[in-house]
């Protein structure tokens, strides 16, 4: 984990080129961060973000290779242990579907709202992908 500010804009491409242009930078892709923020001299330096994201990769079942299984487990912590974020998206792709669970400490009927708000978004920038692949 590493904390990286997006910024939200309008234009599909541009958000997407400043996204990966943003995620090039983050040092050693992140790895270190939270080892880092476990000791308490750096502690304070190092915040944990509000939002988190852990993209998980792609996983294809017919591999002979050990995958994960595509079903979200049970609790990841128990309830007396809430996550810290209070987004906390993780997920991956699974068999060329993309599944995320939201972890984080929204009430239910937020989370619900949020989860079919990123729904709507990320299809509407596929069709965008789709139909600016058609005309290149």
């Amino acid at each position: 984990m590493f904390p990286l500010a997006l910024r939200d804009q309008a234009d599909w491409p541009q958000l997407l080129r400043h996204a990966a242009e943003q995620l090039r930078r983050v040092p050693d892709k992140g790895v270190g961060y939270l080892p880092l923020r476990a000791n308490p001299e750096f502690r304070a330096q190092l915040p944990l973000p509000a939002v988190a994201l852990n993209y998980l990769g792609v996983y294809q079942s017919d591999t002979d290779a050990w995958q994960a299984l595509p079903i979200a487990p049970g609790r990841p912590s128990a309830a007396d242990n809430p996550s810290a974020e209070l987004i906390s998206l993780h997920g991956g792709v699974f068999d060329g579907r993309l599944t995320l669970r939201q972890i984080g400490r929204l009430r239910a009927e937020l989370n619900d709202r949020l989860l079919a708000l990123l729904q709507d978004n990320l299809l509407a920038l596929a069709e965008h992908a789709e139909v600016s692949h058609e005309h290149a």
